[in-house]
């Protein structure tokens, strides 16, 4: 940084904004001015380190939500995976928020801890508050997580979830909401986070209504976990269903899918490059 001397309240600026940059970068300043990085030793930084989410450590799989005409319904495995391994079985990822409001989340599970905490917390104070500055319905949640995460991703240090959430807004019209990482906010009758993006959106656009009954609602989900149980490594057969009605939230407890394995092209065909001769010798020995 070059300093004028032509103007002396100049120069006397410049000098103490550098010494500004000097403190909190750990530059030290040269001859005329220029400055230069100063060695920093790393002993220094050990007793109070700035610690940031670099990546997920323990997650959940894919997350699903629609529509129907009583309300809106949620659901989710009951498994967290530490890395590839599905480590923390019964963990549930349904969260009540208010009467009104619930939420789930794929990505990282601490992280979905922290802004359930967060948000159970700012529901309370609005509740003892009463200053008309209250949060109660789902949307206003949906909004304010969409701009907290933005925030942390300006950051550096994102919210490593795509979250659902669901219930109702101050219309009393029903109402489901995805937030990513990014802070983008996607409003609709069904929406996926996960691999399900993948596997499921064919399946829901097909054969999910905003007018079905609830036992519908649930088949359709449930056949959408299914695919997952197959197709995706970090999925569980352990499903939860959350519904969300003008009557209160309802987190119900997990049920099983039944699954089988003893299908033929589980059993013979192993490899996709040979797919072909494992098939012809199966319909020999068949």
């Amino acid at each position: 940084f070059f300093f004028s001397s032509r103007r002396r309240h100049t120069r006397q600026r410049s000098v103490s904004w550098a010494r500004r940059c000097v403190q909190e970068t750990g530059y030290q300043r040269r001859v005329h001015g220029i400055l230069k990085l100063k060695v920093i030793d790393m002993e220094e930084l050990k007793g109070d380190p700035i610690s940031h989410t670099v990546a997920p450590v323990v997650t959940g799989s894919s997350v699903l939500g629609l529509k129907y005409n009583d309300g809106v319904i949620l659901c989710a495995d009951t498994h967290a995976c530490y890395g590839s391994g599905r480590k923390f079985k019964g963990f549930s990822r349904m969260a009540k928020i208010n009467e009104r409001t619930a939420m789930t989340s794929s990505g990282e599970m601490s992280d979905f801890q922290a802004i359930v905490e967060f948000f159970e917390e700012k529901n309370l104070n609005d509740c003892t508050q009463e200053d008309g500055m209250s949060f109660h319905s789902a949307k206003d949640y949906a909004t304010y997580l969409s701009e907290w995460a933005y925030y942390r991703r300006r950051k550096m240090d994102p919210l490593y979830n795509v979250s659902l959430v669901a219930g109702f807004d101050a219309k009393g019209e029903k109402y489901l909401g995805y937030i990513d990482q990014f802070g983008t906010l996607l409003e609709g009758d069904f929406l996926v986070a996960g691999l399900a993006h993948y596997l499921c959106k064919v399946l829901l656009q097909n054969y999910s209504k905003p007018t079905m009954s609830e036992a519908d609602a649930k088949a359709i989900l449930q056949e959408c976990m299914k695919i997952l149980v197959y197709r995706d490594a970090r999925a569980s057969e352990f499903i939860q269903f959350c519904t969300i009605t003008k009557k209160g939230v309802n987190i119900e407890a997990p049920i099983e899918i039944p699954t089988t394995w003893g299908h033929k092209q589980f059993i013979y065909e192993t490899n996709e490059v040979i797919r072909s001769v494992k098939t012809s010798q199966t319909s020999q020995h068949v």
